[in-house]
This record gives C-alpha cells, structure tokens and sequence, in this order.
C-alpha cells in the first residue's frame, strides 16, 4: 500500500507537510492524509466502472446482416446516424446519413381486433369509481393513453358546464338526474372509430368522514365566534358524539440535514489541501516576522565575541526558559542544536535547516554561517550587520503593505456604517415632515 501511495504522491503537498510536521511525524501524516483520499477515489472509481460496465453489456450494434431491427409496438422511431463507405479503384469515400426507422405498427387485421375490445375498457376506464353509467356521483376519467392498446383518445362532451375537459363533475350545478351525452374518438395512425354513451348525474352522497369533516369545520368556527373577545382559541374536544384531539405536525428537516452533511463532508475533504497551504503560509509568515530579530541577535552576540555554534545554542536555551507560545523558527532552531549535539557536522546541520524552512531569507543566513565556518570569519561581522540591515527593512515594507491592506478591508464596515449613521440622522427628519 505505502508503494502504491509513493507513486501518486503530490510534491508540493509532501514539501507542505514536511514544512508543518517534524521528520519523525512527517511520513506518518502524509501516509494517513493520502489514504483518506485514495478511499474516496477508490469508491467513485468502482461505482464508475459498474457504470461503464453496464453501459458496455446493454449496448448492441443496430445492424445486424444488412438489417436493422424496429422497436416494439408502442416504442419511439429509432434514430441512427449510419456511415457508407463506397469504393473506388483508390479511394474510398465515406458519406454519412441520418437514418429514421419507424416503430413497428399493428395490421389492419390486428388493429380491428383491438378496437373490438377497446369499447369495453373504455367505458370501465371513463367510469372511474362510478359502478354503472346510469347513476354517476363521482368525477370520471377522461385518460388520452390506456395501458396494452395503442390509441389517441379524444373526448366531446354534450355540456361541459357540467363536466370538465378532464372528467371532473361540478356537482354544484348538477340536478339529479341530469343526463350528458359524452363522444369518444380514439384512433391510431389512418384507422379512427367514434363510440357515443350517456352518463346520468346525482349528487354524491356524504360519506361518514366527509359528513365529520364539515361537522369539524363547522365546530371550529362556532369556537372563533364564541371566543373572539378572549385570549385563547379554545378547540373543541367532541364532534358528531365523537373524541378528536388536534395536533400540529412538526416539519421533518433529516432529509435536508443529511443532504446537507453529505456534501459538507466533500467539500472539507477536498478544501483540505487549502488548509494545509495556509497553515504553511501562516508558518512562512511568523518565520519572516521573526528573522530580523535572529540576524539581530547573532550580530551582538557575534560582535562579543561569541563563536557561531554557541550563539545557536544561546539562542535555543534563552528560548526554552522562557515561557512564551510556540515559534516556528526557535524550534526548527532546536531540532538543529540537538542535531549536532547528536554528533551531526554543523555544515549538515545548517543546510538542514535551511531546507526545512525552505525560504530565501534562512537560505542566505544558513550560507553565510557555512562560509563562515568553510572559508573563516573574515568579513562575517560586516555580512551580518548587512543582512541585518536588509531584514529590518524588508520587515518595515511589510508592515506598510500589511496596514495598506487593513485598511482596504475596513472600507466595507465603515460604508456600513456611514449608512446607518444616515439612516439614523434622516429618518427623523422625514418623521417630523406633515404629508
């Protein structure tokens, strides 16, 4: 697994990683970090070539001997886009067309036996719930399409006050026994028949949950009335001689949440590589804060006379006694001191170093203490002393673009502002005006 890992790891990810953790945390982390990804990539993986896999069995080639096959009875025309190839002594020349095989239809023969049949399930099927044509209390079905026959239906009604475009009856208006003459037209391709029927209308009659219902409403607006001028709503507790307790359905948001979790999962997921650069970006920043006041410290203590490798050890215990939050740069200093308390060559050590920060700055103090060390300390003091020089100044240009950009910042909240304060200087103004 851990091979297979090292093929696909990222550079830029590794120098990160190894720019936030020690060496000895450094693989165990970039380990743990590419396997929670290659598990997400490894299910999305599998679910795609299932996909493909499916797609690739379902598929077939339309021609098939010179011939290709219609769809079904009841299915859409087939539309393919076929190639010809026609050759000549040389060349061959490829044409392309757009081909439309119908759908296949049913004979003269087979049609009139379905439409011999089809009076029946029609009818059936206009009636709905209603058991006989001849007493209707219940809304119809005015279907355009009926499962197993191929036909387009059509429908005419006699009195459409009485009965609308979809079979729905307005009872409001109906008198007992109001008759309706209903014309259907159902046809296929050239092949059209007309059958003619009448239905008779009643008023329904109320069911014992419909008869509760008005029962309920009627109880609820007696209790508004009686109670108007009181606080509180009272609901009634018996209705038709019968027990109702009401109450309020609570809105269910666990779809919603869930949902919600899903994809907030695979945002962090993929925003992590995000965070891990701005950590080191925030790390970059607190070791440029801090480089000034190391080239500054190493100059005065140099210039007493100290040697290099014990300034490197001052500056790491003056650290550790005292107590302060975590620095970045004082304990990459600390991994170096015991690097060459362990026996390791300053030379390695501050290349070390060097590498580990990975900026341009530590670069040139890190070569500047190996060739004092290679080459002698002549000219050191004056290199220090320049460095120096240059740091502070890098450090005031950046305090400057750093103010420059807070103060581009708080433009928003000070608009803000500026429009509340006018909003609170005109609204009485305008309040005190007589329209």
């Amino acid at each position: 697994m851990k091979k297979i890992i090292e093929l696909f790891v990222s550079d830029k990810v590794v120098l990160n990683m190894k720019s936030l953790y020690p060496a000895w945390e450094f693989k165990e982390h970039l380990l743990s970090y590419y396997k929670e990804k290659f598990k997400l990539c490894f299910a999305v993986l599998f679910v795609g070539l299932f996909l493909a896999f499916v797609s690739f069995v379902t598929s077939d080639d339309s021609i098939e001997n010179g011939r290709i096959k219609r769809n079904s009875i009841g299915k859409a025309d087939k539309k393919l886009t076929l190639y010809i190839e026609e050759s000549n002594e040389n060349t061959k020349d490829t044409k392309e067309f757009d081909v439309t095989v119908s759908g296949k239809r049913y004979s003269d023969k087979e049609i009139r036996k379905l439409a011999d049949e089809f009076n029946d399930v029609l009818i059936k099927t206009i009636l709905n719930k209603n058991k006989s044509a001849d007493y209707i209390d219940s809304d119809l079905s005015f279907a355009k399409k009926i499962d197993g026959y191929p036909f387009d239906i059509s429908y005419s009604v006699e009195k459409p006050l009485l009965i609308s475009r979809d079979g729905k009856i307005n009872f409001d208006k109906v008198i007992d026994e109001s008759e309706v003459k209903i014309t259907v037209t159902y046809t296929y391709f050239d092949f059209s028949e007309e059958c003619e029927f009448y239905v008779c209308l009643y008023k329904p009659l109320l069911t014992r949950d419909e008869e509760l219902s008005i029962a309920i409403n009627d109880a609820l607006i007696k209790s508004d009335l009686s109670t108007i001028d009181e606080d509180y709503y009272y609901l009634p507790e018996s209705v038709l001689g019968k027990k109702i307790k009401f109450y309020e359905k609570k809105r269910d948001n666990t779809f919603i949440i869930v949902a919600l979790t899903l994809v907030s999962c695979v945002m962090i997921f993929f925003m992590k590589d995000n965070d891990i650069g701005k950590e080191v970006k925030k790390r970059e920043e607190e070791l440029m804060l801090e480089y000034p006041r190391l080239i500054n410290k190493f100059t005065l203590f140099y210039n007493c006379g100290m040697p290099i490798k014990k300034i490197w050890f001052k500056i790491c215990s003056d650290y550790e006694n005292e107590a302060c939050e975590k620095n970045p740069l004082y304990e990459e200093m600390i991994i170096t001191r015991n690097s060459i308390a362990d026996g390791k060559s300053e030379i390695e050590a501050y290349e070390d170093f060097a590498r580990r920060i990975n900026l341009r700055s530590y670069q040139v103090f890190s070569n500047l203490l190996i060739q004092a060390i290679v080459m002698g300390k002549k000219e050191f003091s004056n290199s220090l002393m320049i460095e120096c020089n240059d740091a502070f100044l890098e450090r005031k240009n950046k305090a400057k673009r750093m103010f420059e950009e807070a103060g581009t910042k708080l433009l928003v909240p000070m608009f803000m502002m500026l429009f509340v304060v006018v909003i609170i200087i005109m609204f009485p103004a305008f309040g005190s005006f007589n329209f």
